[in-house]
């Protein structure tokens, strides 16, 4: 097939020539206003297809009036795809391929009509539909796009658009709207490129539509606008290229014309980039309390990963730190104030720890609310209650206890989240009544009571619920459908931790057809397979740099669709241990001594060297705030980053509305009308005029309304009289435009008068009616109430703070350190949080907690 041959298949009865049944100009707009009303066109191609498919652009438009389709192979791959990748959305307009679009649009041989980058290989005309969609697409609302793009005050209306059965290619498909244009890149073919962007290297894999690698394919890489790499693909489908600092970067996969594209964003990182941890001991504090902190810095040293010694740390709040310096070990020490965050920075690489402040009103009174779902409940039928602040929730961790009648109860609260109960309402034989219900909010320093009533009775028709209780019983729904993957594709590890060097089994479970590739990644693709069907396990080899938490990353084509899924799997560069705390007895006399063990342990029970650090607090601050932070251990090893990733099946390639840029020619009579230019026809949409015709004045308004879709035209007939047989020369003009202008000429008044356009006398004789004037071919486009708060003193009036902080000790070689500590003089609760470094850099925490009595 020459490129000069193919034709489009015809969508029988979805695309029409010639106008709409119904009226297309519903709503004109004010020429009198002088603000050009743009159509605001949006065209995008949702997805990649299939040749032999019928590929769909969907348009989203403010204009209710006809637009034309243009469908254009493109020859030539690297004129419109040569861009800035992430660049959206595709103009056209003043480059040479959009100029080529519009010669090959004016010209009258049949199609296809070639020229030296494109084809027009089919047009069309289409009516977006005149009632807003109902559901929005891709989850954006109408009002979103009119958000967007600054348009208020008419309704989005959307349209899905196919072009025709298509062979493979790229095609540039442009809506057309007088001045206006929107493009959209459409491709349609079976290569599917696959690429995973790493830190230090790309990888492209090409497949076709089943997923079996490609040999031989040419593929070619953008930054910036210029082409900056190109390779050919290996027998296993692969290519690969020096990994490139732009943030994103286009991939273009091509064998004839077979085109297929992804853009791929990815932020490149250090090799072996620094990590900082701040352990604080606990989760709440006092404010203008000073607290003693712990911390622990690692990154390359000479090009290994070590702790960082010697290294300064800033320490404290972010708004203002204290510069420590890191021991041998990296580790460091800091005392900092009490504040809502508390932040150590090294190389500008930062790590925060939350803590819950609490100011000395705190233990005054504390409101709580109790509330129902229900003002009224039957005997017999289940009460849900609600015990909160006002805010929702309650600032520290508490048990709350209810009682209702000889019935209790109890339910936790605590930070982002009130407490939740049930209840059975007790007998009644009452036709009306109200059962009390109390609430205790209680904490180690407080206790705070709340108290509602519930009606009840035997007879409900006596209570008049309120509408908005029922309302909101009513509307409560099930939540959001849950959508099943299209494919079963899970891949598994064969077991959780891995060293460098060694070689890692994956479990793949994949559909029965197509092909995977298995990758394993931190910031870069260390290792790859690509299994074909049936096959269920490979063997990823782990390099000697491999350090962190990694991904095993399955991508699975099949019929043209791509699906990923992913599972952590860490490569162990520090030894696994764990932490325990014990104390020589669970409970004290007050002010007694407490002798604590730390000992810590390989997984198979062996003693493991390490550093550990001991924090003695009162228990109670596990009660104000929850310590929610990810181990330390984590931090440690480095978060798990995959490599960049993206694939060809729904390549970015759509546009919004550009002015056209096209030679407009409108001569009266010889004479070149002013403010005919392709820049005023910017503020027009309708279907633009071609013809050169000398005739009577009501001949060539009539030609004129015609191009509109309108039913016909009148003029004066003194005008008409006094004109003769005027010449008027039309290209590439929007009607609405050319009768504006064509008006201005002969001393007319053009309006619109339902769907007859008037050229009208300048003193209003012998007009048949005046309609708006307007830019014609544009369009217009539970029932609750408060309780009461109280409060009551508890055992003491107050918590203490951090009560002691006991330096980093080294265990001995049973991997045990004790430490002996005297308790307070006074009962209480008290937590002894630890904290171990390895000498490799693994981390461990534990705790216990023991009572003096």
């Amino acid at each position: 097939m020459s490129r000069c041959s193919l034709r489009v298949v015809a969508v029988v009865g979805v695309l029409h020539a010639g106008r709409a049944s119904a009226d297309p100009y519903p709503s004109p707009t004010a020429w009198a206003s002088g603000v050009p009303l743009r159509p605001f066109l949006i065209l995008d191609a949702p997805a990649r297809r299939l040749p032999g498919s019928t590929p769909l652009v969907r348009l989203h438009t403010r204009l209710t009036g006809p637009v034309v389709v243009a469908t254009y192979r493109v020859t030539s791959s690297r004129s419109v795809l040569v861009a800035r990748p992430g660049d959206a959305p595709v103009q056209v307009a003043d480059t040479d391929v959009g100029a080529e679009a519009e010669a090959l649009l004016v010209r009258t041989d049949p199609l296809p009509r070639c020229g030296a980058g494109l084809a027009l290989v089919a047009t069309a005309t289409t009516h977006p539909s005149a009632r807003p969609p109902t559901r929005p697409e891709d989850g954006e609302a109408e009002r979103d796009f009119a958000g967007n793009w600054g348009a208020t005050g008419q309704p989005w209306l959307t349209r899905s658009v196919p072009i025709g059965a298509l062979p493979s290619g790229l095609y540039l498909v442009r809506v057309l709207a007088g001045g206006w244009a929107s493009s959209a890149l459409v491709s349609v073919g079976t290569l599917t490129a696959l690429v995973r962007r790493g830190d230090g290297t790309d990888r492209v894999v090409v497949t076709d539509a089943e997923g079996v690698p490609q040999r031989g394919v040419a593929v070619w890489r953008t930054v910036g606008g210029s082409v900056d790499g190109e390779g050919v693909t290996d027998a296993r489908g692969e290519v690969t290229f020096p990994a490139s600092e732009a943030f994103s970067v286009r991939y273009v996969a091509e064998r004839g014309a077979d085109v297929a594209w992804a853009d791929v964003a990815h932020v490149r990182a250090d090799a072996c980039d620094v990590r900082v941890e701040l352990v604080t001991g606990r989760p709440a504090c006092r404010v203008g309390e000073r607290l003693s902190v712990r911390g622990y810095v690692r990154g390359c040293d000479a090009g290994f990963d070590a702790p960082l010694a010697h290294e300064p740390v800033g320490v404290g709040l972010p708004e203002g730190v204290t510069t420590v310096a890191t021991g041998d070990d990296g580790s460091f020490a800091a005392e900092v104030g009490c504040g809502g965050a508390l932040v150590a920075r090294v190389r500008g690489v930062e790590h925060r720890r939350t803590l819950q402040p609490f100011g000395e009103d705190y233990f005054a009174a504390h409101p709580a609310y109790l509330h129902f779902d229900r003002p009224w409940a039957a005997p017999g039928e289940t009460v849900t209650g609600t015990v909160s602040d006002r805010d929702g929730a309650w600032p520290g961790y508490a048990q709350v206890h209810f009682s209702v009648g000889e019935v209790t109860g109890s339910a936790p609260i605590g930070r982002g989240y009130p407490a939740v109960f049930t209840f059975v309402m007790p007998p009644s034989s009452t036709p009306l009544g109200r059962v009390a219900v109390r609430a205790e909010v209680r904490s180690i320093a407080t206790t705070t009571v709340a108290a509602n009533e519930l009606w009840t009775g035997t007879q409900r028709d006596l209570f008049d619920r309120p509408s908005a209780w029922t309302e909101a019983v009513t509307s409560r729904g099930a939540g959001p459908p849950v959508v099943a993957p299209r494919v079963p594709l899970e891949v598994t590890p064969d077991r959780a931790f891995v060293t460098p060097g060694e070689t890692l089994g994956v479990v793949l479970r994949a559909p029965a057809l197509g092909t995977t590739l298995v990758t394993l990644e931190r910031g870069d693709v260390w290792a790859s397979s690509v299994i074909p069907a049936g096959v269920t396990r490979a063997g990823l080899p782990v390099p000697a740099g491999a350090r962190g938490l990694a991904t095993v990353v399955a991508t699975h084509v099949l019929r043209g669709v791509v699906s990923t899924v992913g599972s952590a799997v860490e490569v162990e560069t520090s030894r696994r241990f764990g932490l325990r705390v014990t104390t020589d007895a669970l409970s004290y006399a007050a002010g007694a001594r407490a002798r604590v063990t730390v000992a810590a342990r390989t997984p198979d029970g062996r003693a493991h060297g390490a550093t550990v650090t001991l924090w003695v607090a009162d228990a109670a601050w596990w009660e104000l705030g929850a310590d929610d932070h990810p181990p330390a251990a984590l931090r440690m090893r480095g978060v798990e980053r995959p490599a960049g990733a993206g694939d060809s099946t729904h390549p970015p390639g759509s546009g919004s509305d550009e002015g056209r840029r096209f030679d407009t020619v409108l001569d009266w009579n010889e004479r070149p009308l002013p403010g005919a230019t392709f820049r005023h026809a910017w503020g027009f949409a309708g279907p633009t005029l071609r013809f050169d015709a000398r005739a009577s004045f009501a001949a060539l308004a009539a030609r004129i309304a015609r191009a509109g879709g309108l039913r016909g035209a009148t003029v004066c007939p003194a005008v008409a009289r006094s004109l003769g047989r005027p010449h008027l020369r039309a290209q590439n003009v929007p009607w609405d435009l050319a009768a504006l202008r064509v008006a201005e000429a002969s001393g007319t008044v053009v309006a619109l008068e339902g769907r007859t356009l008037n050229f009208a006398c300048p003193d209003g004789e012998g007009t048949i009616g005046m309609g708006n004037i307007g830019t014609m071919g544009r369009g217009s486009g539970a029932g609750a109430s408060q309780g009461y708060g109280g409060r009551r003193r508890n055992i003491r009036r107050s918590i203490d703070g951090t009560t002691a902080f006991v330096a980093s000790l080294p265990v001995d070689a049973a991997g045990e350190a004790s430490f002996d500590f005297p308790l307070p003089a006074h009962p209480g609760r008290w937590r002894f949080e630890a904290f171990a470094l390895g000498p490799d850099g693994g981390t461990a925490t534990a705790h216990a907690i023991a009572t003096a009595r």
